[in-house]
């Protein structure tokens, strides 16, 4: 946990566990990785959205990971579908797994700036022949159809949890079938 300065190259209000990182990149507890210091000026990508687009998808995954445990137990104690704290819990968590994917792709994109492929093609010269207009008017159209993609698909969630649940009994989703 920590706040990043970028300018003076350090984080701010830092909690760590050493040799954690060293761990999960180079699979062994003195692996050296490089900081940012390290890099040319010109190769470093903007620290903060990449920073906290990374904490808020492995937060999310382990938010995600513990919940799937819980589920589990719940399950195998027989009371997984009696818990109306825990269905709405899982009905608010639902969209986590979407935020935590567009947080991974701001990682892997904003973090790669300013290489297309890195160490062969620099972002200033890949740049599309479109016009800016062209560019964001395709940009706008494929974000309304992610959010109302994202929006009825979570409207239907919704729906079929709102109902009250009978007592004793699992709930059960079935769909209607026109006749």
């Amino acid at each position: 946990f920590a706040l990043p300065d970028q300018q003076a190259q350090r984080n701010i209000l830092e909690v760590t566990l050493p040799a954690l990182g060293s761990l999960y990149l180079r699979h062994n507890l003195s692996g050296h990785i490089k900081s940012l210091s390290e890099f040319p000026a010109d190769a470093i990508p903007p620290v903060l959205p990449v920073f906290f687009a990374f904490r808020l998808m492995v937060g999310l995954g382990v938010i995600i990971l513990a919940t799937t445990l819980a589920a589990n137990l719940q399950r195998w104690r027989g009371g997984l579908t009696m818990s109306g704290r825990f269905l709405r819990w899982l009905t608010w968590l639902s969209p986590a797994g979407f935020i935590a994917l567009l947080s991974g792709w701001v990682v892997t994109e904003v973090g790669r700036q300013p290489w297309t492929v890195y160490g062969l093609l620099r972002t200033a010269q890949s740049v599309s022949p479109l016009s800016l207009s062209s560019t964001l008017g395709i940009f706008v159209a494929v974000l309304l159809i992610y959010a109302l993609t994202f929006a009825l698909g979570l409207r239907y969630l919704l729906r079929r949890v709102k109902g009250e649940m009978p007592s004793g009994e699992p709930v059960v989703i079935a769909l209607k079938t026109p006749h």
